[in-house]
């Protein structure tokens, strides 16, 4: 970063960002956490003592400290480290103050509050110290509010600590405040710490958006995970010497409009990310990043599934209501929802009885195996529809209904159709994807490297949507590691997070498919196309589910919306049952298993059997048929005729396999 000054300017041209030259001066930022003697924090710390000329390592902090740090920065090679309680503004401007420390040339900043920092020091001679030691090629160093006080573009925290939820759901809360007249020795930086284990990222990119709405300036913003640390040296360039997770950085590069405001909500259509991991680099002059190894492109680019698909973002009802909403009235409202959920469940009373309130007939299908073996009313009622709605299901459960029998196979057919509108509740708008978090809801599953990805549905074949991203502050680093770790790992093109009212739709206009959300904060998008990726490695015997990656787009989007694909894959339109007489098949054409609904009212009263004849009138397969499906597999391709029998009546149907 060579020279952060307060003549510094920050151009961007076509993602360009040539910088001004740094002074002499360094960084080592912290996102947060204890540190280990022989642990992660070695390697960075034993970095800043090395920088320095006369390695004396100034401890500063609002509240005492114990002689710990102190020790630990000597064991690293440093002559002398101090701890510097400075908790009002006399101490801080006080000149034997500014004369001791300007003895040492590492400045470190502890955690705690940073509106402290703000409040003693802001104009103080311990402020012309900060600078002073920098310009003088000194090392700055801070964790937690440490490192966020070093910020040109500091969050003060003077209103009191914003969530990522509250600060996305309002860019001029009075708790977004962001100052630029503090310590100014990187006067276009802003920084923030914790990140992954406090599920900042939306609240990180919220603060650039502030700044950038308010002063037209767009920061470089670096938000460091716990337990990691950046170095940064007098040439710019920027190294995670320590860390089990990752260096985050957002710029405004890339998109065609910029930040913008719906509401009090920021939006924008494409932010650059880049997370970095331990052993990888950034060069801060131009944004190239080296060190990840591994080039991931998605199997499939976009989203084109020719159907409505609406999420939510919470599985209350009320927090809902849009979803239900919006299912009731696309297409007829005379249209029954097949509303399929686990048993004895709360809130599917609730929800059947907002859908009735609507006009919508329901008919609830409880998944459960009695249900799967049963060729009944639920048999001809998915079979029929074209309306569904997943609410209180448990993923596993049924994900493996799904793939469990004939109705599950039936289910997901009608699933996969053209033209049909499906909705997912909360917490299981999670099966809407490819894959999905199953244990997002087990505390530091990620932080111990324990997160369990499963197959979805995959309505959304190339997503993973994790609904009820701010739900409990115990899976916010779940919640917000577990996407961009599935897009790494599994080669997905899109991440979706949703909380609290939010809902999305994707839908098909002409050849194209969009999603468009509503909701109290923005729908969040992030967006692999193919970059150079990997994932934490072990660390002191563990490693975290926290991925790596030169480049992806975050989307901040609400009421306007966003292309997922082209060139729109229409499905096998299966051919309905028809309501009395004879019978239906689905799908026809047939490649693997056909599906035979008997007509309305028919109940059997002898053993049935069916026959497949090929066009020349010769049996080819012929069997006991108790409902299940019919295997075709092994059929060639052609026409055939397909007879079923009870011994008393007959019916016939031609059908094609593929």
């Amino acid at each position: 970063m060579k020279q952060f000054l307060s003549s510094f300017f920050l151009f961007i041209f076509l993602g360009s960002l040539p910088f001004a030259s740094f002074s002499q001066g360094k960084f080592m930022l912290v996102g947060g956490g204890s540190e280990t003697d022989g642990g992660w924090s070695d390697a960075p710390y034993q970095w800043a003592v090395q920088q320095s000329a006369n390695k004396r390592v100034a401890i500063i902090s609002t509240a005492a400290g114990t002689t710990w740090l102190p020790n630990y920065f000597v064991k690293l090679g440093a002559t002398s480290a101090k701890n510097f309680l400075l908790a009002s503004v006399a101490l801080a401007d006080a000149q034997p103050t500014y004369d001791s420390l300007m003895a040492y040339d590492v400045l470190f900043f502890k955690g705690g509050d940073q509106s402290e920092y703000y409040t003693y020091y802001k104009g103080t001679k311990t402020e012309d110290a900060i600078r002073n030691k920098f310009l003088a090629g000194g090392v700055l160093a801070g964790t937690s509010a440490g490192a966020m006080m070093l910020s040109g573009v500091m969050y003060t925290a003077m209103n009191g600590s914003i969530l990522p939820s509250q600060a996305l759901a309002n860019v001029d809360d009075s708790r977004m405040s962001l100052a630029s007249d503090f310590v100014d020795v990187a006067p276009q930086y802003l920084f923030d710490t914790h990140v992954v284990e406090r599920g900042r990222f939306g609240r990180t990119a919220a603060f650039l958006a502030k700044w950038t709405l308010d002063t037209g300036t767009s920061p470089i913003t670096v938000g460091m995970d716990d337990k990691t640390a950046l170095c940064i040296d007098a040439a710019g360039l920027g190294v995670v010497r320590g860390g089990t997770a990752a260096a985050n950085i957002y710029a405004n590069t890339l998109g065609s409009t910029g930040f913008k405001r719906s509401g009090t909500k920021p939006v924008i259509d494409s932010l650059r990310v880049t997370q970095l991991l331990q052993g990888d680099s950034i060069d801060f002059t131009t944004l190239k990043a080296s060190g990840l190894q591994t080039l991931t492109v998605p199997a499939i680019a976009q989203e084109t599934r020719n159907a409505t698909i609406l999420l939510s973002g919470n599985n209350s009802p009320t927090m809902s209501a849009s979803a239900l909403q919006q299912l009731a009235q696309n297409g007829a409202l005379s249209d029954t929802i097949v509303l399929i959920c686990n048993t004895g469940t709360g809130n599917v009373t609730t929800i059947a009885q907002n859908l009735t309130a609507l006009g919508a007939p329901v008919q609830v299908v409880a998944l459960s195996m009695a249900v799967q073996s049963s060729a009944s009313a639920a048999y001809s009622q998915i079979y029929r529809s074209r309306k569904f709605l997943f609410a209180e299901n448990n993923a596993s459960l049924c994900v493996s209904f799904l793939n469990g029998g004939p109705l599950g196979s039936l289910l997901v057919g009608r699933l996969m159709a053209s033209n049909t509108v499906t909705a997912f509740i909360g917490d299981d708008s999670r099966l809407a994807g490819a894959w999905y978090v199953d244990n997002y809801t087990t505390a530091t599953a990620s932080y111990d490297g324990a997160l369990n990805f499963q197959s979805g549905i995959g309505l959304l074949q190339t997503s993973i949507i994790q609904p009820n991203t701010y739900v409990n502050t115990n899976y916010y680093e779940n919640t917000s590691s577990g996407v961009p770790f599935a897009m790494v790992t599994k080669g997905l093109a899109y991440g979706i997070f949703l909380d609290g009212d939010v809902v999305a739709r994707y839908y098909v206009q002409g050849d194209t498919s969009f999603v468009v959300s509503q909701g109290s904060i923005p729908l969040l998008i992030l967006r692999n196309t193919g970059t150079l990726t990997d994932v934490a490695g072990l660390f002191s015997g563990y490693s975290r589910n926290v991925a790596g990656f030169e480049k992806m787009t975050l989307s901040l989007m609400d009421n306007t919306p966003y292309r997922l694909g082209t060139g729109i894959q229409t499905a096998m339109e299966e051919e309905m049952p028809a309501a009395t007489g004879g019978i239906g098949l689905w799908p026809n054409p047939a490649q693997d298993n056909l599906y035979v609904s008997l007509p309305a009212g028919y109940d059997a009263q002898h053993a049935m059997r069916y026959t497949l004849c090929n066009m020349a009138g010769a049996t080819v397969q012929e069997a006991a048929w108790n409902g299940d499906a019919i295997d075709v597999s092994a059929l060639p391709a052609g026409y055939y005729l397909l007879q079923i029998t009870d011994g008393t009546q007959r019916w016939t149907k031609p059908v094609a396999v593929q």
